[in-house]
């Protein structure tokens, strides 16, 4: 078997068709630890703990995460084909950081509000944290899922991974990152089916926005990565200072 490329590099017929082949391949691999991750947690693990199978589950996205670092150094792609190449600039990082936040803050927020008015959407259902309430272990505990699962795990697999293969296999002219952009908040939306139909717009909405700006910082994790990790720390915050509130 010839060696897999990275799609990003080149846009010609024959590097388009290695790079086809290679997602393919990947995917394969991460479908079987996606089944399995899932069979296990939902199946096995979770009936011990008492939580429900439809629960979310990060383990699943670490396992993923792990495996597609796996996938890009082993083929030569590299941590930097993810966007996790050292940044040139810590202090622009820190400064894009706060940008973004503000940007979840007072562009995110209010746009979802505003969606929810004119066509109606329910708020997200997130009582599943209610446990987090009060709870400084449960507090503790998500606060490292949220740093693993979600500032990591996460943005590795949607933003660094999937928005780059999918770019790649379209030959990465402005529309192929327009695709890339919309495909994986459709998909990130999806996943987050715990949190109800209001729950998959919300952050179906917030990745569009996190894909927009991974694109717009030159495919700078980092920026994502950071962000990710302190906006689910402040989420968490307030549900063990006030309880889970009813919106995304």
């Amino acid at each position: 078997m010839n060696r897999p490329i990275d799609p990003v590099i080149g846009t010609n017929n024959a590097t388009m068709r290695a790079a086809g082949q290679q997602f393919f391949y990947e995917l394969t691999i991460l479908a079987g630890v996606f089944f399995v991750a899932t069979a296990v947690l939902a199946y096995a693990i979770y009936p011990l703990i008492g939580w429900p199978s439809a629960a979310p589950m990060p383990m699943r996205s670490i396992a993923l995460a792990l495996t597609i670092v796996v996938l890009v150094t082993a083929y030569n792609g590299g941590l930097a084909s993810l966007g996790l190449a050292r940044p040139r600039s810590i202090w622009l990082t820190a400064l894009l950081v706060i940008g973004f936040i503000a940007l979840k803050l007072f562009v995110q927020q209010p746009a979802m509000g505003w969606i929810r008015e004119i066509w109606d959407v329910p708020p997200s259902d997130t009582s599943f944290f209610d446990h987090i309430y009060g709870n400084l272990g449960a507090y503790l505990g998500w606060l490292v899922i949220a740093w693993a699962a979600g500032g990591f795990a996460e943005e590795i697999i949607f933003r660094g991974y999937l928005m780059n293969r999918i770019a790649g296999l379209a030959g990465n002219s402005a529309l192929a990152w327009v695709i890339a952009i919309v495909a994986q908040a459709v998909i990130f939306g999806l996943g987050h089916y715990y949190q109800g139909v209001g729950g998959m717009i919300g952050v179906g909405f917030g990745a569009l926005l996190s894909g927009t700006v991974y694109v717009l910082v030159k495919r700078n994790l980092w920026v994502l990565i950071v962000t990710h990790g302190v906006w689910d720390t402040l989420g968490i915050t307030l549900i063990y200072f006030n309880g889970a509130p009813s919106t995304g």
